[in-house]
């Protein structure tokens, strides 16, 4: 059983996301929550306050209404899309900064995965903006995807999968094998492999270069073997849908890398671990995955591990 927040504005964005969530294929059992939020600005003083209250409930009571037909519209879509599975869909509008209200709301829902527009500038408008889906990707306890509305939609959907080894990359890779792929979609498993630096001022003075080489050419050995593991088993769950898996260990800065890569391949969407400190240590840290996310054109997903949920909330 998975449980699912998506969080909507009735922007393109939004409407993306909800598209993500029509093309996946959940288990049995499964509970999609669709919400948004109203968050009206206070006025600024108690006289302006006075003056302004009727107005100010008019306002509220308009925005919410545009919010139920959004969020209702937005479950009917999904219960077609889903129809078939045994999936439970529920709505709520709810009253808050969105930041808070989505983070509550998914601990409240027990939510397993947050999907959040990149930005949003629709009906609700200040609802999903990019700082509110960057707050949601930091502080959530579970995994988080961030989807952007794709320039060119193509029927072949192509997947970057950043790993290194680590328990929240496993995840990654895991969460990745159980999807539903379309027919001929493509994925490919990158491990970043970062260059040793020399811990001295002065290159070369009394330090073993080969120490530095066979620090890199061990890491390079560990990466190689764990994306050819990855591989093997999205080969594995993607074995009746004609999936096409890749793999390629590069070298450099993780966070540029991966977003690099993620250009050259023309990916749909970069899937990360939240942080990783795994055989390839300090590859995928927060901070990368942050950076991934704040800068990547496509959509990301950020998986955290159950353990690293569970562990979190303790």
């Amino acid at each position: 059983m998975m449980r699912i927040l998506v969080a909507i504005d009735g922007s393109e964005h939004s409407e993306a996301a909800l598209d993500e969530i029509a093309n996946r294929h959940f288990s049995e059992d499964s509970e999609v929550r669709v919400i948004s939020a109203v968050n009206l600005p206070m006025p600024l003083s108690a006289e302006s306050l006075a003056t302004s209250a009727g107005y100010h409930g008019e306002l509220e009571k308009m925005e919410r209404e545009q919010a139920s037909r959004a969020i209702e519209k937005a479950a009917a879509r999904l219960r077609e899309s889903l129809e078939g599975c045994s999936v439970k869909i529920t709505t709520e509008v709810l009253s808050g900064l969105p930041k808070r209200v989505i983070l509550e709301e998914a601990e409240a829902f027990g939510a397993d995965l947050i999907v959040v527009g990149s930005h949003g500038h629709g009906a609700l408008e200040r609802f999903l903006l990019g700082s509110v889906s960057q707050a949601v990707a930091l502080h959530a306890k579970c995994s988080v995807e961030i989807v952007r509305s794709p320039e060119v939609k193509r029927e072949v959907m192509r997947i970057l999968v950043a790993i290194d080894g680590s328990e929240q990359s496993e995840a990654a890779v895991d969460e990745v094998a159980h999807w539903h792929y379309q027919a001929d979609s493509e994925v490919r498993v990158i491990s970043v492999v970062e260059p040793s630096y020399l811990p001295t001022t002065f290159p070369g003075d009394g330090v073993d270069m080969n120490v530095y080489a066979q620090i890199e050419k061990y890491a390079g050995e560990v990466a190689r073997a764990a994306v050819e593991k990855a591989a093997a088993k999205l080969r594995a769950g993607g074995e009746t849908q004609k999936v096409s898996v890749t793999t390629r260990v590069l070298s450099g800065s993780p966070k540029g890398v991966i977003l690099a890569e993620a250009e050259a391949f023309g990916a749909d969407l970069i899937v990360v671990g939240s942080h990783g400190h795994g055989m390839v240590e300090r590859f995928l840290l927060g901070s990368v995955s942050q950076a991934v996310a704040l800068h990547a054109t496509c959509s990301v997903e950020i998986v955290r591990s159950p353990k690293t949920q569970t562990s979190e909330s303790k």
